[in-house]
């Protein structure tokens, strides 16, 4: 009986020690350097993203610097001059006040990160899909300044998705496609909306593009975002939405970011889209910002159906802003998860130098 007790409370305690509570959030900005305690003899536990995800050990008593944060700030992104990761904020025994710094790799002052996500909003199948599982997705990216989503349900799943990038950021839902919309979210600290933004009407699709212009704060660039969901089972109007967004960046005298899922079926091993994806890239007005994946031939499918190796979301640049340097890529994911209440696409992100 003794022995078993004793189990019981050994139990008890390990367990204490790995599901203790998290503590309070910190008070620590991007760039401040935070100074390190250990609670065991292997270090600090160093994660990939901010959630479990082990990838080594910090030494105790070590100083860092914190070069993002999670939105409650219990997770913190630190880099020292070997690694750089995520910790828990329990391991910070104290933040240095005085020594306030850029972080190490600051974003450069032209440097925009976006990204696209079809959320697959539950319409159909309520179980599907649900708000809790979009905004785990989201929250590993905090990088990411402006966002495209698609398949919507409706405002109160934006508004979860939203507050789940962060309190700087803001959004607006799409009037159309029903229970199936569009939306921008983007960080009011790094862009400007300037004027509003708008659903263009005359596309074909089911769906208006949704669209704002944007002024990056960081050196004054103005630039049209527009987001785009492409009919599936209906060619002759995903073809119409194809020309009418070439078009429609043709005539803009402004550099244009186009976004969303296109249906435009390139597929990964015949390397060719549909007549959607060459109408897109029609007479050179648009550039497709094509995922590094590509080129390294080991890209993953945009989404999860296992009929089909395919991209059908991405990044396209018009104007001046095919002169950007510029970079995508698909967020890897677990296609397993879909059947536990996440969406059935990947994000694709990408950076692009604005100037």
């Amino acid at each position: 009986m003794k022995r078993l007790l004793g189990i019981v409370i050994l139990i008890v305690a390990w367990g204490g020690f790995i599901f203790a509570d998290p503590a309070l959030a910190l008070d620590v900005e991007v760039g401040q350097q935070v100074q390190l305690k250990a609670t065991h003899p292997q270090g600090i536990p160093l994660h990939e993203n901010p959630f479990p995800s082990l990838k080594g050990r910090l030494p105790d008593g070590v100083t860092a610097t914190v070069t993002a944060t999670d939105r409650e700030k219990h997770w913190l992104k630190v880099q020292i001059p070997s690694q750089q990761g995520w910790i828990i904020e329990k391991y910070v025994a104290q933040v240095l006040e005085d020594s306030v710094n850029p972080p190490p790799n600051p974003r450069p002052i032209n440097g925009l990160k976006l990204a696209t996500y079809n959320v697959e909003s539950p319409n159909f199948n309520p179980r599907d899909t649900t708000p809790d599982k979009v905004s785990e997705e989201i929250t590993k990216h905090p990088e990411v300044i402006l966002w495209g989503l698609e398949e919507v349900m409706n405002q109160d799943d934006l508004d979860q998705f939203t507050q789940a990038m962060g309190s700087k950021f803001t959004s607006v839902l799409g009037e159309t496609g029903g229970q199936d919309r569009l939306a921008i979210a983007y960080d009011q600290s790094q862009l400007e909306l300037v004027g509003s933004i708008n659903n263009l009407s005359g596309s074909g699709g089911s769906r208006n593009p949704l669209v704002g212009k944007f002024k990056l704060l960081a050196n004054g660039t103005e630039f049209l975002f527009m987001v785009n969901h492409f009919n599936r089972r209906e060619e002759e109007r995903r073809n119409q939405q194809a020309d009418f967004v070439r078009n429609w960046s043709n005539q803009q005298s402004l550099p244009t970011i186009i976004v969303g899922d296109f249906n435009f079926d390139f597929d990964l091993d015949e390397r060719r889209g549909n007549t959607a994806f060459n109408k897109l890239n029609q007479d050179n007005i648009l550039k497709w910002i094509q995922p590094d994946c590509l080129a390294s031939n080991n890209c993953l499918s945009t989404q999860c159906n296992p009929n089909f190796n395919s991209i059908l979301d991405a990044v396209f640049v018009g104007g001046t802003a095919k002169n950007w340097s510029a970079s995508s890529s698909i967020v890897p994911f677990d296609c397993s998860k879909d059947a536990t209440g996440f969406p059935d696409h990947r994000i694709v992100k990408a950076e692009l130098k604005v100037s």
